[in-house]
């Protein structure tokens, strides 16, 4: 995540005007910053509303999976 955010700001330093590198910076920011946001939350969400019989190492496993899963097919 990191790698991909330092040459996503590099690629905006080369190609943007400088009147406009902080727009894009600052959008950029804020969208990685939501997705983190918004991905934690859901993913709570879904982890929580497992079945009360499924022990917590399990539940854990099962929401580790499916988000590995979700990443690579994001990619």
């Amino acid at each position: 995540m990191s790698a991909a955010m330092v040459n996503l700001t590099a690629c905006i330093m080369d190609s943007a005007s400088s009147g406009r590198r902080a727009n894009y910076t600052a959008a950029t920011n804020m969208a990685f910053g939501l997705a983190a946001f918004l991905g934690s939350l859901i993913g709570g969400i879904f982890t929580m509303q497992l079945p009360a019989s499924i022990r917590m190492r399990q539940a854990l496993f099962i929401g580790l999976v499916s988000s590995a899963a979700l990443r690579l097919i994001s990619v």
